[in-house]
């Protein structure tokens, strides 16, 4: 009872924490680092894709690391000049499709490889451009967002390539196979939101096609 009473008298007395990045409390590059996880289309998309490089060894797809950080590298320019899109949809079919690869345990060629990474990554970063940054500030941000991305994207794919028992694969396929699922689900809420028409449109068929993925 003590315990809790300290507990609750504790979290009346903290102050709030300043917000100095796009992430309440932590700075520009720190928040930048962590985009990757907070950011629900970007986190399936390296999920997928980390998926897809450990179950096939990164011994063997270094040339797929490699497109997926120039993508990364090639987006966060585009960004930083302003010249980000919604890549959300795209990310999400791709990741999609990957999670169907990684559930089948099909093996793809490398160009295939190369060619996914690069797409993701240059998804990734043309996404990660947090608005109203300018200066010092957009440059921590998008390069703690580039950083990010690449470090989890590699952590992914050490652990699933550590995945080498026969039921450990299976299960590697089981969680291919829900990313699959979650993308699909996130695409559907897309395409049915098409059909909703925007609040004070003067037609019925003036549609809103919003891509709200926290849900």
């Amino acid at each position: 009872m003590r315990r809790r009473l300290l507990l609750a008298v504790l979290l009346a007395v903290s102050g709030e924490a300043s917000a100095h990045g796009s992430i309440q409390g932590i700075d520009h590059f720190s928040g930048g680092l962590l985009h990757p996880l907070v950011e629900p289309t970007h986190l399936i998309s390296l999920v997928a894709l980390g998926l897809l490089v450990g179950q096939r060894g990164i011994a063997k797809a270094e040339a797929a690391l490699f497109c997926f950080a120039t993508g990364v590298a090639a987006g966060l320019i585009c960004a930083a000049f302003g010249r980000s899109i919604d890549a959300d949809v795209p990310l999400l079919v791709i990741a999609t499709l990957s999670g169907l690869w990684v559930a089948m345990s099909l093996a793809l060629p490398e160009v295939v490889y190369g060619g996914i990474a690069g797409l993701l990554g240059a998804g990734i970063g043309m996404g990660s451009n947090p608005e109203a940054f300018t200066g010092t500030a957009l440059v921590a941000a998008l390069g703690g967002a580039g950083i990010g991305a690449i470090v989890w994207l590699f952590g992914i794919a050490a652990i699933v390539n550590l995945l080498k028992k026969p039921w450990l694969s299976i299960l590697v396929r089981v969680i291919g196979s829900w990313v699959s699922a979650s993308s699909i689900l996130v695409l559907a809420l897309w395409i049915s939101g098409k059909h909703v028409s925007a609040p004070g449109a003067e037609s019925p068929s003036a549609a809103v096609a919003r891509m709200d993925t926290t849900r």
